[in-house]
């Protein structure tokens, strides 16, 4: 489907070019997915920029979408230098050791590598391609806040059930309680595993994973009165409203943006199209698509 701009989108060139940005040897587009039209992305960042908490829906150690994460957060600190910067990979309750380690870094007292690596050390992935969101929190004497549950939480939640969310303080240490999730989420998620597990344990798997939504949004909630947030996590979790965004939400936090972060050239025609249009089921995948070429 190669000529699928041109069946899906019919604009002149003049229009097109509108909406692009370029920052090193990158090109950024930005999609307003209701109006099913490309968006100049100085008057899109104005609109985004007054948001509570922005929601970017990342691949996951791809260079090109987290150099396009630093170059967002700068465009919306440059409109706003209250934004916090807040990242799925980082616990909640590890928040005064996170906070003291990246005071080192931004006083030169500690590398952006070893502040990373800091963060990582029982990890062999390559959590320093996320180091580009740092050195624009610095540059702009940003707040950067964790939001997750330790795994260790999960796997005794997946072990021993749901109630341990009224139960347990530890587990569940917010004022709240977890509503369910959307079902088009737990349909979603069904498919993702493939039918790889029985019902049982993907039940299992599911609770783990609306609870961890809940639990950074609440984290998110708990921390807004410092400023506005921008928070990195995988696009499972924010695709259609359906996990994150559904909590933020849910605690009436009302100004929220989301944005699909797009590698273009890790995709195909046909896969581009179904990110663009809404879905049958789910309707829009978040309220822009940010494009990178």
């Amino acid at each position: 489907m190669k000529t699928l701009y041109s069946k899906i989108f019919s604009f002149t060139m003049a229009i097109f070019f509108i909406g692009i940005s370029s920052s090193c040897a990158q090109t950024y587009k930005l999609y307003n997915v209701k109006e099913e039209a490309y968006v100049p992305v100085e008057s899109g960042f104005d609109q985004i920029s007054r948001s509570e908490v922005v929601v970017l829906g990342e691949t996951h150690y791809d260079p090109v979408i987290q150099q396009a994460e630093a170059w967002t957060l700068e465009k919306l600190a440059l409109r706003n230098n209250r934004f916090q910067l807040a990242w799925e990979f980082l616990d909640y309750r590890d928040q005064a050791a996170l906070e003291s380690s990246y005071q080192k870094f931004k006083a030169d007292e500690i590398t952006g590598s070893e502040l990373i690596n800091g963060w990582f050390r029982k990890s062999k992935a390559n959590h320093e391609l996320y180091l580009p969101l740092y050195e624009v929190a610095k540059k702009y004497d940003l707040e950067i806040l964790g939001t997750n549950s330790p795994r260790k939480f999960k796997q005794k939640l997946m072990a021993q059930g749901r109630d341990l969310l009224d139960d347990d303080k530890e587990i569940w240490p917010f004022s709240t309680r977890v509503s369910d999730a959307p079902m088009g989420y737990r349909n979603r998620f069904s498919d993702a595993m493939g039918g790889h597990v029985d019902t049982q344990t993907l039940d299992k798997y599911y609770l783990a994973q609306f609870y961890t939504d809940a639990y950074m949004a609440n984290a998110i909630d708990d921390k807004l009165n410092r400023g506005p947030i921008m928070m990195v996590v995988g696009h499972f979790h924010s695709d259609f409203g359906h996990g994150l965004p559904h909590y933020l939400f849910d605690l009436g936090i009302k100004e929220v943006s989301q944005i699909r972060l797009v590698n273009l050239s890790q995709i195909d025609d046909d896969e581009l199209e179904e990110i663009l249009k809404p879905h049958s089921s789910y309707g829009t995948i978040a309220d822009y698509i940010l494009l990178i070429d």
